[in-house]
Formats: C-alpha cells, structure tokens, sequence
C-alpha cells in the first residue's frame, strides 16, 4: 500500500479481547478464558493475545440461549409424580434426615 493512501475512516472491529466479551457478558474475565481453554467458544490466537470473533460470540450465545417451550414435553419417564428432594431437602412426609432415623430405629429394633 502506497504511503499516501488514505485509511479508511469507517472501522468496523470484527474481533474482541477477553475484558471485551467478559463486558458484554457481565462475567469475569477468568470465566471467558476458561471457556476459551475448554474450547467451548472459538478464538483466535495473536502471538500472546487472545482475540474472540464476533461470529463465535454470536454462534455461542446462540448455543446458550435457552427459551421456553411453548408445548409440555413427556419425558416418558416412570417416576413422574414421585415426590422429589428438590424441594430444600423437604419430601412428602418429612424431611431425608428424620426419614433415615426411623427407617434405621425400625431396622434395629425397639
């Protein structure tokens, strides 16, 4: 490129650092470059730096965005309707602990 041509005046940045994408993002910059070094998203490296694509940013976001379902889905699993522990713990008739406790005071005898 001859010295006197001039630059263009509209830059368009198509690569962002880690302290750029981790902004966008709200996260730490450690998180972004754990989930370049698990290759969990695309980068680029440049001697030392580590540049991020736009394009592997947005194919990310796209990978992690979760909506709704509008329709139910049947897991066809058997144990729907079973009272869980997700609840803090809690299960339909007390909590796990107590329910321990009798099971192994029934088991050993009065």
């Amino acid at each position: 490129m001859p010295l006197n041509t001039p630059l263009p005046t509209a830059f368009v940045q198509t690569a962002f650092s880690v302290r750029q994408v981790a902004a966008r993002w709200g996260v730490s910059g450690r998180h972004v470059y754990d989930l370049v070094a698990s290759e969990a998203i695309g980068h680029l490296r440049i001697g030392g730096l580590i540049r991020i694509r736009i394009a592997d940013i947005e194919e990310y976001e796209e990978r992690q965005c979760h909506a709704p379902s509008s329709t139910s889905q049947d897991t066809g699993s058997p144990n729907v309707g079973v009272d869980s522990m997700s609840a803090g713990g809690k299960m339909g008739r007390g909590n796990a602990f107590r329910l321990g406790r009798k099971t192994a005071a029934r088991q050993n005898g009065p």
